[in-house]
């Protein structure tokens, strides 16, 4: 996961199911990720966050998660290269501009 080229292989997903009133057979409702390598590109632990669920029909919902291993994951991965320190740190910087152009509006 930590050195694999398939940004899919971080993914940690959430598969919401359900059972038919008589106990039968239970289908996928919707399902969700969080990707492990968002932790390490911003520097913490998920905590709180919304996790929309997909599912055949559109959206199934909301789940909020909360994912602790910044700490374990910043141990085991290689470092940063500099593309990915540059395109996190430009990420903040548009992110602090939509910001400050939502309250200036």
């Amino acid at each position: 996961m930590l050195v694999s080229q398939n940004q899919e292989d971080g993914d940690v997903y959430f598969h919401l199911k359900g059972r038919t009133r008589a106990g039968g057979n239970t289908r996928e409702l919707g399902q969700g990720f969080v990707n492990l390598r968002e932790l390490l590109r911003e520097e913490r632990d998920l905590l709180l966050k919304e996790i929309p669920l997909r599912g055949r029909g559109g959206d199934a919902g909301t789940l909020v998660v909360s994912l602790l291993g910044y700490e374990v994951l910043r141990a085991a991965a290689p470092p940063l290269s500099s593309w990915e320190r540059a395109s996190h740190h430009r990420d903040l910087e548009f992110a602090a501009v939509d910001d400050i152009q939502a309250t200036a509006v």
